[in-house]
């Protein structure tokens, strides 16, 4: 009866997710993701014996409500935190811009965070006590297999505009990094603030004032993306100068931004989930019959950052952070494969096997996730992608890093 939900049979895991602003879209599926992962754990028993109750928090898609959500979380004593979804999020949100480095507030509260998504470099570089995690790859890969990629095309003279967060730039920097090293020409960079949606007129005059260039990388979300491309169409126009090959990395990576006509042909990069995994096919389609649609990329990853927490709680016996930070390595790198109900594992029997001391090797729907010494996880999946004349963007290849 009623009596099984009382309070004190509840564990907490929070969850910071944009569910308003530029990555609202997102947000939702990823919310989604979760409720399915904390449906089937705690109809096999939960975590600890207990049920798991997910507390859901809007970040807006900004980093001063990243911040807000990480306090009131925290506030209600939940000591385990899936997301930030974005680099800023965690860098200039949680970390407080991470002066030196530091990320003060997860060391001083000893909150555990898992992000699903977020990306940036700077991540690897932070001085967190062990205690900020990730589940999908570093873009200190996606910009190597961009640089690969251009510079295989043959395009040499290439500028970046990107926003000036800590996504768009350490993924310019690694980027300017290995092209420069293959062409030996300059790499104009400009920037433009996080919070900019339009009057890009300055950013895209620089680049021109260096070269007129033959490739332009776009480092954008969805948004200032449109606006960056629509107002780069007028400056060509105006001047009379060709088209540069439009290059883009997963932030752009949209419907709404394949329907523009002058961002027909444009191509980048992505992470990718392993679609020809079986694992991940089988999640792809229990997702599919339960929310109508197919995952997009970091579903999968999300899901993963949930089973990882969980797991980890249940590996050592307690709600404590202190302690579940010391063991993720080792729980995904070696030992018995074990696999998520999504891919056809059981809840109840892994729960069973990390209490009685088994070693285990937890292979996720992302793939194997296997964490270093940073919380990073070793390697992942790339696709090319372009924008064919029909709007649709298509996968042309796969990089496996």
């Amino acid at each position: 009866g009623k009596e099984g939900t009382k309070e004190k049979e509840t564990l907490k895991i929070g969850a910071i997710l944009p569910l308003t602003g530029d990555l609202s879209s997102f947000g939702e599926g990823m919310n989604n993701v979760l409720a399915l992962a904390n449906e089937e754990i705690n109809s096999a028993g939960g975590v600890l014996g207990k049920n798991v109750q997910l507390v859901i928090c809007d970040d807006g898609t900004s980093p001063s409500g990243a911040k807000a959500c990480f306090d009131k979380l925290t506030d209600q004593g939940i000591k385990f935190i899936i997301g930030p979804t974005f680099s800023g999020g965690i860098v200039k949100g949680v970390c407080e811009g991470a002066s030196g480095g530091d990320c003060p507030a997860v060391k001083n509260k000893k909150v555990l965070l898992v992000s699903p998504s977020a990306t940036s470099p700077l991540i690897t570089e932070l001085k967190d006590d062990g205690y900020i995690w990730r589940t999908p790859p570093s873009d200190a890969l996606q910009g190597e297999v961009l640089a690969d990629y251009i510079y295989g095309l043959g395009v040499t003279k290439v500028g970046v505009i990107y926003r000036n967060d800590a996504y768009g730039s350490k993924l310019a920097e690694v980027f300017q990094r290995n092209f420069t090293k293959k062409v030996q020409v300059q790499v104009p960079m400009a920037s433009y603030p996080e919070d900019a949606t339009g009057g890009f007129s300055q950013q895209i005059q620089s680049i021109y004032n260096s070269f007129i260039p033959d490739g332009l990388v776009i480092i954008s979300f969805v948004d200032d993306g449109i606006n960056l491309l629509k107002e780069l169409e007028g400056f060509i126009g105006q001047k009379g100068y060709p088209k540069p090959k439009l290059f883009g990395t997963d932030g752009i990576k949209d419907t709404t931004v394949s329907e523009i006509e002058f961002a027909k042909g444009m191509s980048g990069t992505a992470p990718k989930p392993p679609v020809d995994d079986p694992d991940y096919k089988a999640f792809s389609d229990k997702y599919k019959s339960k929310f109508g649609k197919s995952p997009e990329v970091f579903y999968e990853h999300s899901y993963d950052a949930f089973y990882i927490i969980a797991l980890g709680i249940e590996a050592v016996g307690e709600y404590n952070p202190e302690k579940v930070k010391n063991i993720l390595i080792n729980l995904t790198n070696s030992g018995e494969k074990i696999k998520p109900p999504a891919a056809g594992g059981n809840w109840k029997e892994i729960v069973s096997k990390v209490k009685s001391g088994a070693d285990v090797d937890y292979k996720g729907v992302s793939g194997d996730v296997y964490f270093d010494q940073n919380g990073d996880v070793k390697g992942g999946l790339y696709e090319i992608w372009q924008i064919f004349g029909s709007g649709d963007i298509k996968e042309i290849k796969t990089i496996k890093k």
